[in-house]
């Protein structure tokens, strides 16, 4: 089993990590201050107390560190348990449990133990089975599920923040600042990213037209639809369309 474990408490220096596909899985957890990853080209704003967990395969990128940060890390290659199906951003993951298994780990490095990997490696099982259990636990924030649920049933249509505040009965910008702190992500972002699955499902379930699927999503410039469809994808809607109608 590949696993390397290290604490960083980096003033604030070049630290970024350029775009590139990882073959180990890493977790991330915020001490304090802040870092913005990039996860097959998707931003994530990790902020103190959460993390970020990131599959072997993945594209990953970090912007440069411009203030002073604390975090750790985990990168393994082997599968600890059968915590794996873990979401990319973790929110509000540092609790007491988790704190005190990140303290043995620090102690583990400190006293050089020669099975250090072995103990550390059973740590990061329990962190990744806790992590998980808390996960689970976790009611999405009322505001946020609203939210989602408005775009769902609004996903043929232009949708703005002043839509979502009027459906909501809450200004737009808190409804952003909301959002934002609970997934990581602005409400436009999530609500391209759901169009454009709802494109992926229309491209294989009819034969209608690019420009019709662009049109029935709110795209007023189909164009703009396909350069966003391929910066999500990889691929031009029709692309997508005859890879996966053989």
């Amino acid at each position: 089993m590949y696993l390397i474990y290290y604490r960083h408490n980096h003033s604030p220096e070049s630290t970024k990590i350029d775009r590139q596909k990882i073959n180990f899985n890493e977790l991330t957890i915020i001490l304090n201050g802040s870092l913005n990853y990039y996860v097959d080209n998707e931003k994530y704003i990790v902020n103190s107390g959460n993390a970020i967990f990131i599959k072997s395969g993945s594209y990953r990128q970090r912007d440069e560190i411009t203030e002073k940060c604390e975090y750790v890390s985990f990168n393994f290659t082997d599968e600890p348990n059968e915590s794996m199906d873990l979401p990319i951003f973790l929110n509000n993951v540092l609790t007491g449990e988790i704190r005190q298994l990140i303290f043995c780990a620090d102690k583990i490095i400190d006293k050089q133990y020669e099975n250090c990997n072995f103990l550390i490696s059973k740590l990061l099982s329990c962190l990744l089975e806790l992590i998980k259990v808390y996960n689970n636990k976790k009611e999405e924030n009322l505001l946020v599920k609203k939210i989602k649920t408005y775009i769902r049933n609004h996903i043929t249509e232009k949708i703005t923040l002043k839509d979502i505040g009027n459906a909501t009965f809450f200004s737009p910008v808190y409804c952003e600042v909301v959002f934002k702190k609970e997934t990581s992500m602005p409400i436009i972002s999530f609500v391209t990213d759901s169009k454009i699955e709802e494109a992926k499902l229309l491209l294989l379930e009819n034969s209608s037209s690019i420009s019709k699927i662009s049109e029935n999503l709110g795209f007023e410039d189909m164009n703009y639809f396909i350069r966003v469809f391929k910066k999500k994808t990889g691929m031009t809607p029709l692309q997508y369309r005859k890879q996966f109608c053989k």
